[in-house]
């Protein structure tokens, strides 16, 4: 039953189900349909995107924000099979770099896996050439995992943020473990709440970030895009309050400005603060 049951996500608990039509489906990692839950259970497949006739029909049976390693290994163990789809067989994930470290070497490049169908196939980087064994690199993916599911069981703002920045010193920034704090940091920063500009510029940048990945891996409809636009949206309706409400109160300091010059000429005490701000900010003042 398992291997070819469907998980149904509800609202207080996970149940699986068996579809007989739908199991007919093959896996992809990059599936061109989408499956929804109706409120009875019927489940409902739809095309995710244009699909040429003749052309097999596909869905996936695994986390598509996982790595390469990841996918393979719960495939082999959940529905015993190794996929072989495009995305899996190449190195950089489509061009996405999931799977993708930084290169200790040289500094500058991201090694990834020679041949991603061998789990023991050594890792290349993509600038120097330097090879490296897949047994320190799995090591160093475990140790990184065991630290995102310490965070993940209480996340904060401030704890994902800090992990961020160190697993960004080891992976590339659209490594899946990065991924991992980063989608519910995404949420963390809840535009129902006061935020600062820095804030959501920094909410805006991640949805932004999962939208890119969400083209190539995702495409077409896609829970995973439905819910990083949303969020997405939130973000640009909040900033854009913000920048209403420092206009307005710019506003009203210059009618306070002009109420208090009087005949309009400039008093001394805001020219020197304008001086002392340009000279702050290293402008030119005129001298």
């Amino acid at each position: 039953m398992d291997t070819n049951a469907y998980e149904i996500r509800l609202p207080e608990i996970n149940v699986q189900g068996i579809y007989p039509r739908a199991a007919l489906f093959e896996h992809n990692c990059v599936p061109n349909t989408h499956r929804t839950f109706d409120a009875d259970l019927t489940l409902v497949v739809r095309a995710a995107v244009d699909i040429e006739k003749g052309e097999h029909l596909s869905s996936i049976y695994t986390d598509n924000l996982w790595g390469t390693w990841e996918r393979r290994e719960h495939l082999l163990n959940s529905k015993h099979f190794l996929c072989e789809c495009a995305r899996c067989a190449d190195p950089s994930e489509l061009d996405t770099h999931l799977s993708s470290l930084k290169c200790t070497q040289c500094q500058d490049g991201f090694i990834q896996p020679s041949d991603p169908l061998d789990s023991d196939s050594y890792f290349t980087c993509d600038t120097c050439g330097a090879h490296v064994s897949a047994v320190p690199v799995r090591a160093t993916l475990e140790e990184l995992q065991a630290e995102v599911d310490r965070v993940e069981e209480d996340p904060s703002i401030a704890a994902c943020e800090t992990l961020v920045w160190a697993c960004s010193k080891i992976l590339h920034p659209n490594h899946y473990l990065i991924l991992d704090l980063t989608y519910p940091l995404m949420h963390l920063y809840n535009s129902s709440e006061p935020l600062s500009r820095e804030q959501l510029d920094r909410k805006e940048q991640l949805c932004k970030q999962f939208l890119r990945i969400a083209d190539v891996l995702t495409p077409g409809i896609s829970r995973l895009r439905g819910i990083v636009l949303f969020e997405l949206q939130q973000s640009t309706d909040a900033k854009g309050t913000y920048i209403v409400q420092l206009q307005g109160r710019q506003d009203k300091r210059g009618a306070h400005q002009q109420v208090q010059g009087g005949s309009g000429e400039p008093g001394g005490g805001s020219v020197g603060a304008a001086v002392g701000a340009a000279r702050a900010a290293g402008g030119p003042t005129g001298s």
